[in-house]
């Protein structure tokens, strides 16, 4: 089943998804959501991946679905991830990388499915394919991480530039 409730837990990177998503974002994941995996692991995997595990702490990533929409996750030191769907905030929560290597995001919403992925490193080109117990696929790609202070910042500036208008 594909469905908004399989895109994002990006959590974190992650949170709601896209009709018929075929790229994910953890926190789609953590939501009930996500595609088949099919084409995610039907693709050539042509470039080298390490198998080094990718420091999560003060990033972002980035997932684009089927439909176009685009996917945030931002992973704060603190242990908190929040998501984005097209810049629109989604969901926050927390985040840990466990013993057995796996990427692992618990929503603050309680009603909201929590996610592990495995990760396998970046390969060549910056990209880090991740898999969740499902055997779904998704391809992440390192953005700017912006702390929460400064995404606060950021809106808050806005808010002033639009009452000035």
């Amino acid at each position: 089943m594909t469905g908004p409730r399989h895109l994002f837990l990006i959590a974190p990177l992650l949170l709601a998804a896209c009709e018929g998503a075929e790229v994910l974002s953890p926190a789609d994941t953590a939501t009930g959501g996500g595609g088949d995996g099919a084409e995610a692991a039907a693709e050539p995997q042509a470039e080298e991946q390490s198998s080094e595990q990718v420091a999560m702490a003060g990033t972002g990533w980035l997932a684009v679905g089927a439909d176009g929409s685009v996917y945030t996750t931002h992973f704060d030191a603190d242990g908190t991830y929040r998501d984005y769907r097209n810049g629109e905030f989604v969901q926050q929560g927390e985040w840990q990388r466990r013993e057995d290597g796996r990427l692992c995001f618990t929503p603050a919403d309680e009603a909201r499915l929590g996610a592990c992925w495995e990760t396998k490193g970046l390969k060549d080109d910056g990209t880090m394919r991740a898999r969740d117990a499902d055997g779904r696929a998704i391809e992440l790609r390192r953005v700017t991480y912006l702390p929460p202070a400064a995404e606060q910042s950021a809106d808050a500036e806005g808010e002033e530039e639009g009452a000035a208008d």
